[in-house]
């Protein structure tokens, strides 16, 4: 999510998300959070609270409410240090049964089952971290962590943010990578199932 030089909130899952409030008359207030604060307030469920651009998963539909998808990620790509640079078409399971190799890997993020199996097995060490996106880029750049995995467009997005170009990084695009996950705004427990329908009816496929 970025802001318009009017100070609007867009975004590709912001943009129509917000677009689908809007449109069914549903009053609401932007407040920016963490994801993991934000899954925490929809899991408490003491307010009627909503998110934009949450993945789907089994345990979340445990606890929260899911709108239709709002958006797609692009595959995701390996975001690696500028001196990391593995051998031409190298595959993922080569990258990963490096032990030599750190992986940034983001608390309370969805990579998709594709990606988070490899992970399970992997011998390369794994780095978790809290840190936001912006600072995960910056870690990257300061070489705390080898790689790190991130749909395309939020590379380009938060590189852009923190004053960097794609060439102060080494982009790894993975044969056999699927194509990203979906997004949806999910919501808490107290909010109704005719508001979610009343969404529903204005996000576009």
């Amino acid at each position: 999510m970025s802001r318009s030089l009017q100070g609007e909130v867009i975004g590709i899952t912001a943009t129509p998300a917000i677009q689908a409030f809007v449109k069914a008359g549903i009053a609401y207030e932007l407040i920016e959070a963490s994801p993991a604060r934000r899954l925490l307030e929809i899991r408490e469920n003491k307010d009627r609270v909503c998110s934009i651009g949450l993945y789907k998963t089994q345990e979340r539909e445990s606890y929260g409410k899911f709108t239709k998808p709002i958006s797609q990620d692009s595959a995701m790509v390996g975001f690696a240090n500028a001196s990391f640079h593995p051998p031409k078409g190298v595959s993922l399971d080569a990258i990963l049964a490096d032990a030599n190799t750190t992986v940034l890997i983001k608390n309370a993020i969805v990579y998709g089952p594709y990606l988070e199996q490899k992970f399970v097995t992997m011998k390369a060490i794994r780095m978790p971290t809290s840190a936001e996106y912006g600072q995960l880029i910056k870690m990257i750049q300061l070489d705390r962590s080898k790689l790190t995995f991130l749909p395309y467009e939020e590379v380009m997005y938060y590189a852009r943010q923190e004053g960097f170009k794609e060439s102060d990084f080494n982009i790894i695009h993975f044969k056999g990578m699927p194509a990203g996950e979906m997004r949806y705004v999910m919501c808490s427990m107290s909010v109704e199932d005719e508001t979610i329908a009343r969404l529903n009816s204005f996000i576009r496929n």
